[in-house]
């Protein structure tokens, strides 16, 4: 479910923190357009192979990762709890928000205060600034964790 480019391998699947066989993107749904989600929300799926950056690892026989770029419009709380828990990547750049209530955790500024006390554990928090986009809602955009 792969090809390669010049060292470059393109998946043609949904990565994130489970193990679950397929996920679904909706194309348009309640939240916005294109997210990931485990639940069939509707006529606008499309269910597709999911696989979890700890089964990618397997799979292509890496023990780390040098920079992982997360820009995934849901799954990214649940790559950054891992990532927290396992530091295998060396560069973590990511993008993520609260302004569409992609956040699963009903209080979303503790959730990120207890997630960036465990990446500090692991990880450099070199950019980290909130911000708002016209409303009350928590956005993180251009993150960079950089391992220790």
């Amino acid at each position: 479910c792969f090809y390669q480019i010049n060292n470059i391998i393109f998946l043609n699947q949904s990565l994130t923190s489970s193990d679950a066989p397929y996920s679904y993107l909706v194309q348009y749904g309640r939240l916005s357009n294109y997210y990931t989600s485990f639940e069939n929300v509707g006529g606008d799926c499309v269910k597709v192979p999911n696989i979890s950056l700890e089964g990618l690892m397997k799979t292509f026989q890496l023990e780390s990762v040098d920079l992982i770029k997360i820009d995934s419009n849901g799954s990214e709380y649940g790559l950054l709890y891992w990532l927290a828990e396992n530091p295998v990547v060396s560069q973590i750049s990511v993008s993520f928000n609260d302004d569409l209530g992609r956040n699963p955790y009903p209080n979303p500024e503790a959730y990120y205060h207890g997630l960036f006390n465990k990446l500090q554990h692991s990880y450099h928090i070199v950019k980290h600034a909130p911000n708002h986009i016209g409303n009350d809602k928590v956005n993180y955009r251009d993150s960079l964790f950089v391992r220790k």
